[in-house]
This record gives structure tokens, sequence and C-alpha cells, in this order.
């Protein structure tokens, strides 16, 4: 499998809310579960205001990158497996009700 490769980029959180589409809540309970990339905070508290604030969380752009990927794979994994009865012709699984 050919390696993606990515800009090494520190994004904010309205980046990955932009990225993921979750909102902020979902985002910081999944970290909580170890279900998503953990925020880091860069810098030392600072005097200068100038610095960066180091109270602000940053997310490495490929690991959130990675982790989007990852989903789109479990779910191609899990329509491998399902009759193809069951999903429409825009991808999407339709359960009986």
């Amino acid at each position: 499998m050919e390696e993606k490769l990515y800009k090494r980029k520190f994004i904010r959180l309205p980046k990955v809310l932009e990225l993921t589409t979750l909102g902020k809540s979902t985002i910081y309970e999944m970290i909580q579960n170890g279900n998503f990339p953990r925020a880091l905070k860069l810098g030392a508290p600072q005097k200068n205001t100038n610095a960066i604030d180091s109270r602000a969380n940053f997310w490495i752009e490929s690991e959130v990158i990675s982790w989007l990927d990852s989903k789109i794979a479990e779910r191609k994994k899990v329509l491998a497996q399902k009759p193809a009865s069951s999903i429409d012709s825009e991808g999407i699984e339709r359960g009986l009700v």
C-alpha cells in the first residue's frame, strides 16, 4: 500500500471540526475514550503576549487525516461484508424498518 504523505502542519480546533464535521464535545469525548488523536499544547507558559498561547490545543493535521482515512477504510470493510441488496446506489446501507 502506498503511504500517503501530508505536510506536517499544526491545526486548531476550527480546522479539526471542519475536516471531521464532528462537534467540539464529540471530538473531546472521543479523545477521552482514546478514539481520536490527542491534541497537544505548544510552548510553555509565556509572559510575552506575542508568544504562542500555551493553553491552546493544536492537532497534527496528518494524524487527523489518517484518522479520517481509517474511518473510510472501516466503512469499506463493513460494506464489503454486507449483501449488495442492503446497499443503495449511493453506497448507503438501508436497513429494514
